[in-house]
Order: C-alpha cells, then structure tokens, then sequence
C-alpha cells in the first residue's frame, strides 16, 4: 500500500526499516508494509551555465542529430552517450535551451530509492538526468524512459539523458533511435568560442587572439591536441587576463611554453630509466609543501604501488636530495618542498598524469587511499592531499575519491573540517553529486564518522531533498550508541525544521523504530531549542491555545509510553517547567503539556518524579489545570496527585 508523510501507527506498535523507503508496522498479528514514495530532488542550473551552453558553445559531432531527435523527433527524450569532461553537460544545456536560456532542472535521481514513478512532470519543463554513474538501473529501464519520454511529449516538456557509454551500452540497440554518441569539441574551437563570449562582455578582444604572433607557439601546439574542453575554457580565461598588451601576451605565451616543455621533459617524452624521478615529481606535485623526510617515504610507497623495486643497498650510492630534486625542477624551502612558485603548477602535473597515464590511475588511486588510512598529522600535508583528492573527483569524475575523503574525516580537527567541507561542497558537483548521496546511505549504515554523515544530511543533502535526508538520518540514529552521534542526528532534524515546518518533520520521525524516535523526538521537543527559533510565539485558535499544543503533545506521548525512554522525558520535564519559570509567556503550553504528559495513563517517568522536577509555582499551576480537567479536587499538593490520576 501507499501512503503519505502523514501516515501514523499505534501507540506501541513494533516498526521496523524495510529499505529506504519503506516501513514495517506489526500490531498485533497485523502486518503492514507502508511505502513512503519520495519525490525526486531537482536542483535549478545556474543560470550562469545555460547562458554559457547558449552564448559560448562549442557544438560537437551529433549535436545536430541529438537536436533534431528532442524537437522534431516526438519522443520527448534524447539520450547523449560519451565519456565525462567530453562537454556533455553543456551540449545537454544547449540541446535542451535551443537558443534561449531558460530555466533547466537536474533531477538527483538515487536509482533504487526512487524510481520513474517520482520524476516529474511539469507542462513546458526542461529537465537534465546524468546517469553517468548509475549502478541499480532496471532491466526494465529502457522501457521505462521511453513512456516517461512519451509523457513529457504530451504536456510540451523536454529530458536530455547524460549516459557513459560502459552505462549505456546496455540500452543503446533497444533505444537505438534517442541515442546519439557526442564527440568531443576541438579545444581550439572552444578556446576562439569562449574567447568571443568574454568580449561580448567586456571591451576587450575576442577570438581573433589566436591570431596574434605571440601566441602562434600555443596555437601550433594545441593544432592536434585532444585536450578537454574545459582545459580550452581556462586557456581562454588565461589569454584573456594577459590581453591588454602585446608584451603581456609575449609574458604570458613564454611561461607557457615553458611549462609545457617541463611536462614533456619530465613526463611526457619516452625516457628509460627515468622512472625514479618521475615518482619523485609525482610525490611532490600530489604533496606540494610536505616536508623532506615525507615527500621520500611516500615516494617509496609510490614505487611500491607501481611494483618499482628499489635496492635498499643503493640507498647512498644515488645522488642526494638536494640533486634529485633538481632534476625534476623542485626546489626545496626549508624542510620543505615545492614544484613552483605557483601552486597551479602542482595541479597540472597531476592533471596530466591522470589524463596521459591512465595505466597508472589504480596504483595512484591505492597509493593516495592508503596516505588517506596513515591519517597525516602534517597540517599541509593533509591540506594538500584533500585538494588533490577533490580536484580528482570534481574535476576528473573520479568517484572512489569520495571514499578517499571519507577516510579523511578521522584526522585532527582542521583535517576534519577540511575533509567535511570538501565533501559538502561535492553535493552540489552536477557530476559525482549523486554518487556521494549513495555513498551517505552505505555510511549512514556503517559505525565510522556517524557525526558528519549527520552534519551532511541536515545541510547540503537536506537542501536538495528532505525525504533523502531524513531516510539516511534515521540508519544514523539506528547506530547512535554514543551521545556526540545523538545530538548530531537532532541538530539535523532540527535544521530541516527550520527550513520547513516542525510539523512535517515530526509526523516523519513518529513513523521510526522506538529507539530511532526516541532520538529524534528527544531534540524536536526540546524547548530550549524551539524558544530560541522563535516558534514559542504565535498564538492560533478560538480559546488562544498555541498552535503547535496539539503536535508537541502527539509527539511527546511517543516518548512518555517509551519504557527506555524515562531519562529523556525526565530531562524534557525539567526543561520545560525551566523555560516557563524564566519565560512567563510559555508557561500556557509548557502547563498545557505537562498535563498531557501526568493524565497519559502510566508515564515514565512516574508521575511523582514529573512534579520533582517543577518548581513549586509549576507544579501548581499543572495542579490546578488538572483539577479542571479531570475535576479533582481533593488534592492540596503535589504529593497527592499520584495517588488520584
């Protein structure tokens, strides 16, 4: 069966996880499996990128083709098969834009927690699906996108599909007539392109640079190349930056040239026996500013890593460091070791690495994980090593670097913060986004960096879906053996309410298993919390009652037939008559649930322990609400009213 958020079960009923989306209720010997459909997240496109697809665009082999099949083609769908950092994105943009930027949304889709049932569908919408990284489609899926295309068709909105060829291959006969291959553009082309879109803007030249003499070196060089489009986008911005004068552009062009000579002195060009140097150059661009005796070790794991033996007997017959280093145009400052003065250069070099020796990638990618595990204690050594684990996920789609990064997180405090903020910003990647949601729901199981797999889902993740975040919260409580991770899971939820309504957060959280509402209620009902975001304040209704009276005291009845849950409502109690005593106009819903929580029938805490924890002024005010709604009037004092509830 199906049902919506709002969908409740009885008090001391047995619930259960059955997946992300779903939930066992047992009363009695009734068994029902609720489903819980979650809407698929969808993020706007900045604006920025489709005005870019549309203004300064490069278009590559099948656009036309992959034009044609959206709009003329009435499927509704096109599907653009290629490899990332090929410009898909943006061809996606173009395709879907069709020479007027409009607004574009990308669905988050988390394939086997959503399925075709949760995408959208909006009259004269425009949507981009990336399943590059996609690991749970159905066999049915190619069906599936064909009658969603066919959808879309009818209410005028369109869908451009993004799909690796590995992923896609699968699909690419039985869809045959919406797949279009996309080739990648010429990264001259996009350098002259962009090159004209920035002088558009400004008062300075445009594509006619690339004719200039100064720049006829690069210009020669790059005649064959196949760099990626986005290498084009940042020669064009640097072109741009020199373009003010001749000389400038001489300056520019020699540096350059110079740097593109070292990557071909030191990696590019065939050169046995220089295998040596080349892991030292790669220890030092991957560990720019790591101290001497750390840049050597990690340059031995490395030649491990590439099963590179070294002779420990020849550890002295070599030349020294400061010689070695030389040779591969490092220069050492201090203790310290650096490729350049400029710290783009270490990112190049490991650029080209990843692009021009993809044979190497696997013990690269072994090699850094296993840096990530020895957890370094050098602040600038982790700080470098988070920026080059980042940069290879968001700039190369390297995907296993979100593990890299997840190990991170157990390092000091800044490497914590580094490592989090890096992961953060990775939500909003158009790219391994979607991946990293996945990954959050595998953590969120596991017992490693609960705290900030918490912190992720009441931030980033909860900004782009709250059903995402709130599936993944409840696997943290389920884990939540240590009070750091508990109060994490209610600063999340916490979050999400006050970027929605408490209300809805509370009616998800009721639906948990006992120990995970526990958790989760404990924070919502917090009144320190809830006077402090202000929503102790409106007052709703005929007779003045306060409108979240009725919700607070749902939830806290949870909490109360509870038997572990006695600590906390001992703790909620106390709060709550504090709050009244110093904040006079709280004490109407404070007294009003106090009593909800003595007249529950069999409490926990007993009802003598709720009146020990009020002041005097408290307990007689909750005395005497009692004493009209349940016309007790025998009563005198606190003591006495165990007794006759």
């Amino acid at each position: 069966m199906e049902a919506d958020d709002d969908f409740g079960a009885d008090a001391g009923a047995m619930i259960a996880e059955a997946g992300p989306n779903a939930t066992i209720l047992q009363a009695r010997r009734d068994l029902n499996v609720t489903y819980v459909r979650a809407r698929v997240p969808r993020v706007v496109v900045s604006s920025r990128d489709v005005h870019v697809a549309v203004h300064a665009f490069s278009s590559p082999h099948g656009y036309e083709r992959a034009e044609h099949i959206l709009w003329r083609g009435h499927a509704g769908v096109v599907v653009l098969m290629g490899e990332p950092r090929t410009g898909r994105h943006t061809c996606a943009l173009s395709v879907l834009c069709l020479g007027t930027a409009q607004p574009v949304h990308r669905l988050n889709v988390t394939w086997g927690e959503h399925d075709f049932r949760d995408l959208p569908r909006e009259g004269n919408a425009r949507y981009l699906l990336d399943i590059t990284y996609a690991e749970d489609l159905s066999e049915d899926f190619a069906a599936n996108l064909r009658d969603y295309g066919r959808e879309l068709e009818a209410m005028k909105a369109k869908l451009v599909v993004i799909a690796s060829t590995a992923v896609w291959q699968q699909y690419a006969d039985e869809l045959a007539d919406i797949t279009v291959p996309i080739g990648q553009p010429r990264v001259l082309e996009v350098v002259r392109v962009r090159l004209d879109y920035q002088a558009r803007r400004t008062n300075m030249p445009g594509g006619e640079l690339l004719d200039v003499q100064a720049l006829a070196g690069i210009v020669e060089a790059l005649k064959d190349s196949d760099a990626p489009p986005d290498y084009g986008v940042g020669l064009a911005s640097d072109i741009s930056a020199h373009a003010e004068s001749q000389e400038e552009l001489l300056r520019f062009a020699a540096s350059w040239k110079r740097w593109n000579r070292y990557i071909v002195d030191h990696l590019a060009k065939d050169a046995p026996g220089s295998a040596g140097e080349r892991i030292l150059l790669i220890a030092a661009a991957v560990l720019g500013g790591a101290t001497v005796e750390t840049l050597s070790e990690e340059a031995s794991a490395l030649s491990d890593k590439l099963g590179i033996a070294v002779d420990p007997t020849r550890t002295l017959e070599g030349a020294d460091i400061r010689q070695q280093l030389a040779k591969v145009g490092a220069r050492r400052i201090g203790d310290r070791v650096y490729l350049s003065a400029r710290g783009a250069d270490h990112d190049e070099v490991v650029d080209y690495l990843w692009e021009q020796r993809p044979n190497i990638r696997k013990a690269l990618f072994a090699w850094i994980n296993d840096m990530s595990a020895r957890k370094p204690t050098d602040s600038a050594e982790s700080r470098r090593l988070i920026e080059v684990v980042h940069r290879l996920a968001s700039r190369h789609r390297w995907v296993s670097a979100i593990d890299v990064l997840f190990n991170l997180l157990s390092g000091n405090r800044d490497q914590n913060r580094r490592a989090y903020a890096a992961l953060a910003g990775l939500l909003e990647d158009p790219h391994v986004g979607q991946a990293l949601q996945k990954r959050l729901y595998d953590w969120a199981g596991g017992s490693r960096n609960l705290v900030e797999v918490a912190r992720l889902c009441g931030g980033k993740v909860g900004d782009n879906s709250f059903t995402v975040a709130v599936v993944r919260l409840r696997r943290v409580a389920g884990r939540a053996q240590t009070p750091a991770v508990r109060l994490a899971v209610q600063d999340a939820l916490r979050s999400h309410a006050e970027r929605t309504k408490l209300t809805r957060v509370l009616s998800v959280v009721e639906q948990w298993p006992q120990h995970e509402r526990t958790i989760a209620l404990t924070g919502l009902l917090d009144p320190e919390w809830l006077h402090r975001t202000g929503r102790l304040n409106n007052r709703s209704g005929a007779q003045g009652e306060l409108e979240l009276l009725d919700p607070l005291a749902d939830a806290w009845l949870w909490l109360i037939n509870d038997p572990a849950a006695g600590e906390f409502n001992t703790e909620l109690i106390r709060g709550w008559g504090r709050l009244a005593d110093v904040h006079p106009e709280t004490r109407a819903l404070a007294v009003e649930l106090l009593v909800t929580v003595v007249g529950a029938g069999q409490p926990n805490p007993p009802i003598a322990t709720i009146f020990q924890q009020l002041s005097p002024d408290m307990s007689k005010a909750v005395i005497d609400c009692l004493r009209g709604r349940h016309g007790i009037e025998s009563v005198e004092g606190r003591e006495g009213v165990a007794a006759e509830i």
